[in-house]
């Protein structure tokens, strides 16, 4: 059974028509506590070998993952937690908590790109700006990648995470954002895959 853990509903909605039925697909919920939750009761109750997470993402890097394009995901990173918002934001690592476990997880080391999950999305272009600084290495950010994947592999379960490009990050205006696209991207990227 190929695992596909998704976020919404919606998401589900445009990736189903792009998978053949061999993909069981569950929603996980939106953001980082509920996604995390969400994983470890599907993991309980499927008991899957592998599992695949895919989803809509703000890109930082519109050249090299422009809109409606796709990419798997190697190193996750979680931010807020820390102290502060905005430009007085500190992790918890920079407080000197040695807290990397649970900021930071891999899933592909043969795969070099980054992922940030946030529990609020950046604003606007600044507070994107702000968040770049911290993790100049990312292409993008999401709410429930590092969540899904930290719960799997602390259960043992091996993760492969996809997502696609829907708007820049910081854009909140939805009414420009390309899901479909990036959804569509998304599971060819699965596809490939598993090929």
């Amino acid at each position: 059974m190929r695992l596909l853990l998704v976020p919404t509903l919606m998401e589900i909605e445009h990736l189903r028509p792009h998978l053949d039925s061999s993909w069981k697909i569950n929603p996980v919920g939106f953001g980082l506590v509920e996604s995390a939750i969400n994983t470890a009761r599907w993991i309980d109750e499927l008991r899957p070998e592998q599992i695949f997470h895919a989803g809509i993402a703000g890109s930082f890097d519109l050249v090299n993952h422009p809109v409606g394009s796709a990419t798997a995901i190697g190193r996750l990173y979680c931010d807020g937690i820390g102290i502060g918002s905005g430009a007085d934001f500190r992790s918890a690592l920079e407080m000197g908590w040695q807290t990397e476990k649970s900021q930071s997880v891999t899933v592909d080391v043969n795969q070099p790109t980054v992922m940030v999950s946030v529990a609020a999305a950046s604003a606007d272009a600044a507070d994107a700006a702000r968040r770049l600084q911290r993790f100049p290495s990312a292409v993008g950010e999401d709410m429930e990648s590092f969540s899904v994947a930290r719960t799997s592999l602390i259960l043992g379960i091996p993760i492969t995470v996809v997502r696609g490009f829907s708007n820049p990050v910081g854009n909140r205006d939805n009414s420009q954002w390309k899901i479909a696209e990036a959804l569509a991207a998304a599971a060819d990227l699965l596809k490939k895959i598993i090929a």
